[in-house]
């Protein structure tokens, strides 16, 4: 073995002094030499790292002879490949047979030649180098070949998996099908006859969906398949997902949230079915595996925005099993499942990973996943897009400026992300956990019932639930700020409950950022014929409190276009009585900086408005 200068090693056994003296001197320019004068000493030198790459072997010594210590190297794994090459005087026929059979590769006569040594021990060096590259390339091959067997197997036993699993998952639809033809058949009750044909039209999607993408994976995998790039709106996209995938998610107590960032553009250019075929396969596999009462995240990021195109980041979060570290490499593998036994939990064909990672190479993307065992898993993918010039119409954001909102979710996130949505617009923010907790902050602020613009409850809640809240907001606690009920997708109260307790807006999940500012802009510019609807429900102290109001309203402008600030602050002190809101929270900030005319014009606006 080499040394750290790459020079040989080589060592000599002789129990002549002289010897080793005429040896070292002959090779020492070449080589690294270490010698021993006896057997016992050579096997122990032998054995050390790093080992020599050739001994030179005295066969008559005291003690153990060169034969033996040949004999006890050839038989020890560690030194029976260092080549040996006997010293001898003798030249007989017997004993070059008899060193052979011990293993030795040459012979070098005494007295030594210098030229026939450094040859001898040349060519033999190199036969050995030659020796240890073929070995190695043999292990390599051997190796490649072992893995390539393995990976043989691998394939066969997965699409053998995949035959059987496929198998199950088209026959499921298709027994479906026949099962409920049949009793559609033997039916006479026409409310029978069609529950029956909704199951088969059911089970006939459900199989028309997994031949669509057996067709397009094969497509993908002969290389014909073609991206089909057209304009779209990105809301239309997470629009489409809500519809597909929130009922799914309701059913399974599972909530399905969208966080997509403000300054994520809004018309691009792409394959919008691809891209919604990748989040169907990560959304669907987000809630198969979540547990109920779960989140599903779905998040876009618009970065390097640049040339009209930018980069999205998609990502789909979940809070579901996780995958455990040493699956994660084999995710995207096709048929890969990581249970595919027949008792297996999760269904699937083992497709849906691969055709996406697959999708997004031809689109020019990438995906990538997180994943923590028992707390979740997270799959995000980037791909580059073009984007287009907002030319939509945009919201008229006066009426949301400076106003107080209750929000009540027992989903902490949802908060969050709705918080993020109006964070721009210099609103107020208070929140509550539970319909509890709502009702406590009303009841701390009861003398103020108009301190709050807008109240928005969840009503899917743990506890008291949206639609109670609001009945005891609205019937016990007689507060008329305007209510928007947040509910699933698709999913409203009874027409009879949402009268009753006066929901002014249902918005559904999983929102969207135009759509809490439309409803939000809607509801503040619709505030008068909400108070008028609300005040059948006044007594008529309340009523007779209105015509009072009027005329403070009237007395302040008045305070106001005289500047008479003692006239001022006492006008104003009796609006604060019956009336508060964000807008006369502005004109107070304005009063107590004198900027008299500013808070007129803003008093004029709320007049003209209400």
């Amino acid at each position: 073995m080499s040394d750290s200068n790459g020079k040989q090693k080589i060592l000599i056994v002789d129990d002549s002094p002289e010897n080793i003296h005429i040896l070292i001197s002959t090779l020492k320019n070449n080589y690294v030499i270490i010698a021993a004068i006896n057997g016992e000493r050579a096997l122990k030198l032998a054995s050390l790292e790093p080992k020599p790459d050739i001994i030179l072997l005295d066969i008559i010594m005291p003690g153990i002879d060169g034969y033996e210590v040949c004999k006890q190297l050839k038989n020890n794994d560690a030194t029976a490949n260092i080549p040996v090459i006997f010293i001898t005087a003798k030249s007989d026929a017997i004993d070059e047979t008899k060193g052979f059979e011990y293993g030795a590769i040459d012979f070098i006569i005494k007295p030594f030649s210098p030229l026939v040594v450094k040859a001898r021990i040349k060519m033999h060096l190199d036969l050995k180098r030659y020796r240890d590259h073929l070995e190695e390339i043999v292990k390599e091959r051997t190796s490649e070949l072992e893995q390539a067997k393995i990976s043989a197997e691998s394939a066969n036993i997965a699409k053998t998996q995949f035959l059987a699993t496929i198998t199950h998952e088209l026959l499921t639809p298709m027994n479906g099908i026949i099962a409920a033809s049949d009793l559609a058949l033997e039916s006479i009750s026409e409310h029978e006859i069609k529950r029956h044909i909704l199951t088969i039209q059911e089970s006939a999607s459900s199989l028309h969906i997994l031949l669509n993408d057996i067709l397009d994976f094969s497509n993908l995998e002969a290389n014909k398949f073609k991206l089909k790039i057209n304009p779209f709106k990105l809301n239309d996209l997470l629009y489409n997902i809500a519809e597909k995938f929130s009922l799914r998610a309701f059913e399974n107590k599972i909530e399905i949230l969208f966080d997509v960032g403000k300054d994520v553009p809004q018309n691009i250019i792409g394959d919008f079915l691809r891209l919604e075929k990748i989040l169907t396969n990560l959304i669907d596999n987000a809630i198969k595996f979540n547990r109920k009462g779960g989140l599903v995240i779905i998040g876009i990021k618009a970065v390097d925005k640049k040339f009209g195109q930018a980069q999205f980041i998609f990502f789909v979060k979940d809070t579901g099993v996780g995958i455990p570290e040493k699956d994660i490499k084999s995710l995207f593998q096709l048929f890969n499942q990581l249970d595919a036994s027949s008792t297996r939990k999760y269904m699937g064909i083992g497709m849906g990973l691969k055709f996406c990672k697959s999708l997004l190479t031809i689109m020019g993307g990438e995906i990538n996943v997180k994943s923590s065992e028992g707390k979740g898993t997270t799959f995000y993918f980037k791909i580059n897009l073009k984007i287009q010039e907002d030319n939509d119409k945009e919201i008229d954001t006066f009426s949301l400026k400076g106003l107080n909102i209750l929000i009540i979710d027992d989903c902490h996130e949802n908060i969050t992300i709705i918080k993020n949505m109006l964070k721009n617009f210099n609103i107020n923010i208070k929140s509550a956990y539970s319909g509890e907790e709502c009702l406590n902050i009303l009841k701390i602020n009861n003398s103020k019932v108009l301190s709050f613009d807008l109240i928005i409850i969840d009503w899917v809640m743990s506890g008291l639930d949206g639609v109670e809240t609001a009945r005891i907001i609205r019937k016990e606690m007689k507060i008329t700020v305007p209510i928007i009920l947040l509910t699933p997708f698709g999913q409203k109260p009874e027409a009879s409950i949402s009268k009753e307790i006066q929901i002014n807006y249902f918005l559904n999940k999983p929102i969207l950022r135009a759509s809490i500012i439309n409803a939000i802009d809607e509801i503040m510019k619709s505030n008068k014929e909400i108070i008028s609807d609300l005040s059948e429900n006044f007594d008529n102290q309340q009523l007779s409190n209105l015509e009072h109001i009027k005329k403070i309203f009237n007395d302040l402008l008045e305070s106001l276009s005289l500047n008479d600030p003692e006239k001022i602050n006492k006008d104003f002190t009796s609006l604060k009585k019956y009336y508060q809101n964000a807008v006369v929270n502005e004109i107070e900030n304005k009063i107590k900086e004198y900027e008299y005319d500013e808070a007129l014009e803003i008093l004029k606006e709320l007049m003209t408005n209400d």
